[in-house]
């Protein structure tokens, strides 16, 4: 006998339509075999922010770590204060750095819900995946950009509310995309080779350890620098575009 009290009996619980349902209130049961109806709807506001500024601050500090130890004319003990500035604007980066990491994954994670309480169908990656991606070795040099092709493709307004979830799939994404990835790669090989170097040179000599990398850490910068603008572009895009998708769904 059905029993309106038990959700599992629900007339509304249909595993193969997409989830219709107002994105901003929390559903009472999770339904379908993906479970969309788990997910609400969180603008990304604050955390767009935040993420924005750290990643913006994180490269103003990594140019003053590249710049400042050209102006050591020697060894560190050789000029004490600007070797105590050094290493305190390296904590600071290091500090921010970290927060700006755990602030832009939480961005990627509730991005990645955000799409699924809208009834995107077809999704290859969970929320969790979304983020985990990006600490698997080898995988994590394509994975967490597919990943976040995937949310800006998902985010798209015009394909939220038509009843299938799945014409976000056809949709194209900005160069801005590969343009991000490929510059913040780019940076991660340059960089990685540049702090082998340093460490082979301050172990042949250590009275002349090199910090800054001269024109190869400038390089490396402009390289970051490029992919820390693209990717402060691209969260702020997709933030507009899931609020936009949100009210969309709304008057529906």
């Amino acid at each position: 006998m059905f029993s309106p009290s038990d959700p599992r009996q629900s007339p509304k619980q249909n595993p193969y339509q997409a989830p219709q349902h107002n994105p901003y209130q929390a559903p009472q049961y999770a339904y379908g075999h993906g479970g969309y109806g788990q997910y609400r709807y969180e603008p990304l506001g604050w955390k767009t922010t935040a993420a924005a500024v750290g990643i913006i601050a994180g490269v103003v500090l990594g140019l003053v770590l590249n710049v400042l130890p050209m102006a050591m004319n020697g060894p560190p003990q050789d000029d004490l204060g600007l070797a105590l500035l050094l290493g305190l604007v390296g904590l600071i980066s290091s500090a921010i750095s970290i927060g700006t990491i755990v602030v832009f994954l939480v961005w990627m994670h509730q991005a990645a819900k955000n799409v699924r309480a809208f009834g995107q169908q077809g999704l290859e990656f969970t929320p969790g995946w979304a983020v985990g991606w990006w600490f698997v070795p080898i995988a994590s040099l394509w994975m967490p950009y597919r990943a976040m092709k995937e949310i800006w493709k998902a985010s798209d307004p015009e394909t939220v509310g038509d009843g299938s979830g799945a014409a976000w799939m056809a949709r194209a994404v900005p160069s801005l995309l590969p343009l991000w990835w490929a510059t913040y790669v780019a940076n991660g090989v340059v960089a990685g080779g540049l702090a082998v170097v340093q460490v082979l040179s301050t172990l042949h000599d250590p009275t002349k350890p090199n910090f800054g990398g001269g024109p190869i850490g400038i390089g490396a910068h402009v390289l970051i620098i490029i992919a820390a603008v693209a990717i402060v572009s691209i969260m702020k895009q997709i933030a507009q575009r899931q609020d936009a998708s949100a009210q969309r769904l709304q008057s529906v």
